[in-house]
């Protein structure tokens, strides 16, 4: 069967990729995919694992996010490239790319005539400020909860705000100013196949529409 791409959208702190993860869980348990089926890529992640890995790109990557500033298309498309086309999943979701025009203009010529599904979170500006306040990384495991919790529920690691989180009004200026055009761009290069959700309600029941509504034909026997 082809291969499929899903892009989930939206601004820092929207939620995007506790929706990802919420599709995935509730896809697994209702059987409707096995578990190499479908694969969810953050260039987040992919963007964390190089700093860790303490590389001259990784230090080069953390002192752009900790003042603030989106990491650069060549870098991003550079981290994305190969996990995107040597992963064997039929259906891909990314979370938090594209994010510029560039990347737009990156991601076709990566992709190629791959099918493509938009999924955009619509989350309000005040809402996401105050999830940021209350969301906390395990400095050892990188699991994302909330600040409620004294330390890591996974490994009892040590939990701290992210760099970037605490950049997150300058973030926010970036995404209206380069992100928002970007999607308009995106949206037009794939008009028949983009949904909205709502940024305030569950992600549960987000999820529930999509496997009924927009994505039921990805999982149709």
């Amino acid at each position: 069967m082809e291969k499929v791409i899903i892009i989930l959208t939206g601004a820092p702190g929207s939620g995007k990729g506790y929706l990802g993860e919420c599709l995935i869980k509730t896809l697994l348990e209702s059987g409707k995919i096995s578990a190499n089926e479908m694969v969810i890529i953050s260039t987040g992640d992919l963007i964390r694992r190089e700093i860790k890995s303490e590389s001259a790109l990784g230090y080069k990557i953390k002192s752009i996010m900790e003042a603030g500033e989106f990491v650069s298309d060549e870098i991003i498309a550079s981290l994305l490239k190969e996990n995107l086309l040597n992963n064997p999943a039929r259906i891909t979701i990314l979370d938090g790319y594209p994010r510029t025009e560039g990347q737009v203009s990156d991601l076709a010529r990566i992709i190629g005539n791959r099918p493509v599904y938009i999924i955009h979170r619509d989350t309000p500006s005040e809402l996401i400020l105050k999830r940021i306040q209350n969301r906390r990384i395990c400095e050892k495991c990188g699991k994302v909860q909330t600040a409620d919790h004294a330390d890591c529920v996974s490994c009892r690691g040590k939990l701290v705000m992210r760099k970037d989180d605490a950049a997150i009004e300058k973030r926010l200026e970036l995404y209206a100013k380069e992100t928002v055009p970007a999607l308009e761009l995106l949206r037009m290069a794939y008009p028949y196949r983009c949904c909205v959700v709502n940024g305030q309600e569950d992600a549960e029941v987000s999820v529930r529409y999509l496997i009924s509504e927009p994505l039921a034909e990805l999982f149709e026997k």
